[in-house]
């Protein structure tokens, strides 16, 4: 295989610093010059190339930096070998020419020589070294040989009549002689527009000099730019998407991957070379593209990129460690704090409880990264496992069965003394028992687990409930289809749509009680609807809606279902029916002073039926119900349709007001959702022709979406903006992977196939795939009579089809949305309940 490949990261964000960079690197007046610094490894050098790399007419730009084999002397002989390669002549031929000898103070001793050989690149480079040493000019003038390396700088700007960028890499390894020299030339140069250094330095590399840092703030007017190590997992995926084959099961490994690198490509580039040795990675030569083979590796094995050691911390510091490890979950924090407090009582007798401070260790290892504690619901948890997995292999066993013997009763009176206390909730505490149920094997553990995680499924703490409903999956004999519709709803508020629809084929309705089937068939329709078994979700929500009261909470949303789902089936007599079902409800409630919380979902997707003022009204009413009955939820999607519809209006900044909402509340509620704003926010960015922004944006949306409907319009979009940018191979690769997409085969609804088919016509006609176009134009035509795409295509279609006149819709309310560019907008609204 090609192993060089899965170490050619691309660049991946960095926007802003890139844009610094472009901006210094294009200025035609002198300025102050620029010192990039940050972590070592965290992509300094690979954002100076991409931006540096792209071929400038007037400029030269050239690169110098340090190799750890080589001495400090070399950088400077580096430096002149590249100038001497952008220069039409040798530095000795331009020393031959405009000076005649070498004038050794030291000795006082003139030599005659140049008129012969000139002086070599290593003669040179010591004579920089010496301030004794001069050379004397064609008038007899004395000059150091700084200011013979300046008359050769300002010989090639003049000759080329060009400028001259010269990055100096990684100085912070070199000798304090070599940085002053660097330094003075920099200074020199300061007020020479034609000149332009950039300055790299890594916090990590001091070299000889402890000052560097402030000998650059006292001698050089700098504008610092410091590069951090990546925050977020998405650009990980970003970086890794381009060589590897990204698979949904690898992401808990990638995730692992990206905490023990603390956000560092060079660490990924070290973790990466020994997952190849351990044959953990394998190479598809027909798609160019590698995979992980997690099967080849044991996660444990990556320990050793772990830096850890548990005796380095004090005992106060192990105790929290120790608890958190061993139970292997997040705990609340004032929950770890009693916690703390017990097992000081149990194991470290010798301490009183109140002997240690708990919050102000926990708050140290949160500040050196050991630990996580989430700012909305206070939980705490060790940073990634193969700390826990660390910590497991050093500490006492004694203190493994901490659960155990905290499952005797002394740990039963331990929870009754506290409740009475009121210090903790008891929902707290409940989750502590169940798991304790769960590890130490009592009799009932399932019905004990399945029961509180009932309750935190009514109290729609799905994430919670899914860790106890997770253990249960795996004793299939406990399992009933009661239970089974209720594990499901679980699965499908969390987004794992596939497997809530294997838990919904396993159910036998007849097993459940009349008064439950109604939920039993909605959860069906909620989940064959997100799995695309049209048929199937229609046929259960017709069962759920026959057993519902006429405009009851219930009736509501099941209807709003049947609607939503008749519209997504297409075709006329289909969208008829979901026609006169909404506008029969919307008729009902609209005068309504006092209307249930459904309603708010049903009004939610008045944009396919209404348009203009009435959507805005509407969905302004959504959003008062939503926040009248506390549903955050519902409050942001109703903001991320208001904006879909402000978009469609024109309103760019309303709908970008409106979509930042959705996903500020998204991201801290239901996460796996936020891929639907995320992706409209990204299609204002294109609109904005900012397009590795909105590439960027994408991309995360791709990676924590869990919906196949917003999958296909992310894909589409993808593909668009990579076209955009003119990245043929990545646009082809999105297109491919939307046409052998199962949920693409199998839609009917024409909105997608319109959608998905004028985006391949606009992609291949931007690469002038005639072929291809051709047929996706025939398709995409024929969808889009009668919509605001008709245009778009038309015009793509007279390119290729020769009895194709460009169309144009007749006059509608949308034109900016229609015409301002020439592919199709394609935005998600929030319609599924």
């Amino acid at each position: 295989m090609n192993n060089t490949i899965l170490f050619d990261f691309p660049f991946v964000n960095r926007n802003n610093e890139r844009n610094l960079i472009k901006n210094y690197r294009d200025a035609s007046q002198r300025g102050d010059i620029l010192w990039l610094c940050g972590a070592s490894g965290c992509g300094k050098t690979t954002l100076l190339k991409e931006v540096l790399d792209n071929k400038i007419d007037d400029t030269f730009c050239i690169y110098i930096n340090q190799d750890p084999s080589d001495s400090s002397g070399n950088y400077i002989k580096n430096l002149l070998k590249v100038l001497q390669k952008v220069a039409n002549i040798k530095l000795r031929d331009f020393i031959k020419i405009h000076y005649t000898s070498i004038f050794k103070g030291s000795k006082i001793l003139i030599i005659y020589f140049f008129k012969r050989k000139g002086i070599d690149i290593s003669d040179f480079a010591d004579y920089l070294y010496d301030q004794t040493t001069y050379i004397i000019d064609l008038n007899q003038k004395k000059q150091t040989a700084d200011k013979v390396l300046d008359s050769y700088i300002q010989y090639i700007i003049e000759h080329h009549n060009k400028k001259l960028i010269i990055v100096l890499d990684d100085i912070s390894k070199l000798d304090i002689n070599t940085q002053d020299i660097l330094i003075n030339l920099i200074q020199r140069h300061v007020e020479n527009k034609h000149v332009r250094f950039i300055l790299v330095t890594s916090k990590e590399d001091k070299g000889d000099n402890d000052n560097l840092e402030k000998i650059i703030y006292e001698r050089i007017p700098v504008n610092r730019l410091e590069l951090f190590p990546f925050c977020d997992i998405t650009y990980f995926y970003n970086i890794l998407n381009k060589s590897f084959d990204i698979k949904k099961e690898d992401y808990k490994f990638i995730e692992l991957i990206f905490k023990i690198c603390d956000g560092n490509p060079e660490k990924l580039k070290e973790i990466l070379r020994y997952l190849l040795n351990a044959g953990a990675i394998q190479y598809d030569i027909s798609d160019n593209k590698a995979q992980f083979e997690w099967t080849s590796i044991d996660t444990s094995m990556l320990e050793q990129f772990v830096e850890f050691s548990l005796e380095s911390y004090r005992l106060e510091e192990r105790i929290i460690l120790i608890i958190l490890s061993v139970f292997g979950i997040s705990i609340p924090l004032p929950l770890l704090c009693e916690l703390n407090s017990f097992v000081i009582q149990k194991l470290f007798k010798w301490l009183p409880a109140n002997a240690l401070n708990p919050e102000v260790t926990i708050m140290k290892l949160k500040e050196i990264d050991l630990i996580e504690i989430n700012p909305f619901n206070e939980l705490v948890s060790i940073r990634h496992d193969l700390i826990s997995f660390s910590i497991n292999q050093k500490i006492d066993k004694k203190l493994i069965e901490i659960p155990k013997s905290m499952w005797s009763g002394t740990f039963l009176h331990f929870i009754k003394t506290h409740n009475l206390k009121n210090s903790i909730s008891i929902d707290d505490y409940a989750y502590l028992y169940c798991l304790h149920a769960y590890q130490s094997s009592e009799s009932n553990w399932e019905k004990i687990n399945f029961g509180f995680g009932s309750y935190l499924c009514r109290k729609k703490k799905f994430a919670n409930a899914y860790k106890f409903f997770n253990q249960l999956l795996s004793s299939k004999s406990f399992c009933s289809s009661k239970q089974n519709i209720i594990i499901a709803h679980c699965c499908y508020e969390l987004g794992y749509y596939d497997q809530a629809a294997q838990l919904i084929d396993s159910v036998d309705i007849q097993e459940i009680s009349i008064e439950n089937r109604y939920f039993a068939y909605y959860i069906m329709a909620k989940i064959y609807n997100m799995v695309f078994r049209k048929e199937d979700a229609l046929l259960a929500i017709n069962n759920s809606i026959s057993l519902t009261e006429p405009y009851s909470e219930a009736n509501i949303s099941a209807v709003n279902i049947k609607h939503f789902l008749l519209w997504e089936m297409g075709g006329q007599k289909s969208r008829s029916e979901a026609h006169k079902i909404y506008y029969k409800y919307v008729n009902y409630f609209r005068n309504n002073d006092q209307p249930c919380a459904s309603v708010a979902k049903l009004y939610r997707t008045c944009s396919d039926y209404y348009r203009g003022n009435d959507v805005i009204e509407l969905l302004n009413k959504a959003t008062i119900i939503a926040r009248t009955y506390d549903d955050e939820y519902e409050y942001a999607c109703c903001n991320n349709n208001l904006g879909f519809e402000y978009f469609r209006q024109g309103n760019i900044t309303q709908a970008i007001k409106l979509f930042d909402l959705a996903i500020e509340i998204l991201t801290r509620i239901k996460p796996h959702e936020v891929s639907y704003a995320q992706n409209n926010r990204a299609v204002i960015d294109m609109l904005c022709e900012d397009y590795y922004v909105a590439l960027d944006k994408l991309l995360s949306a791709s990676i924590i979406n869990c919906s196949p409907y917003a999958g296909l319009t992310i894909a589409v979009n993808l593909s668009i903006c990579y076209a955009l940018l003119g990245k043929k191979k990545e646009a082809y690769t999105q297109l491919h992977l939307l046409q052998e997409n199962e949920y693409f085969i199998q839609n009917t609804d024409p909105t997608v196939i319109r959608k998905c088919h004028n985006a391949m016509a606009f992609v291949y006609d931007r690469f002038s795939d005639e072929e291809a176009c051709r047929y996706h134009c025939c398709v995409g035509l024929h969808y889009s009579k009668n919509t605001f795409s008709i245009d778009k295509i038309s015009k793509i279609a007279s390119k290729y089809l020769p009895d194709v006149s460009v169309l144009k819709k007749s006059e509608n309310l949308y034109t900016q949305y229609c015409s301002s560019t020439p592919y199709d907008h394609w935005l998600l609204t929030y319609s599924h309940d």
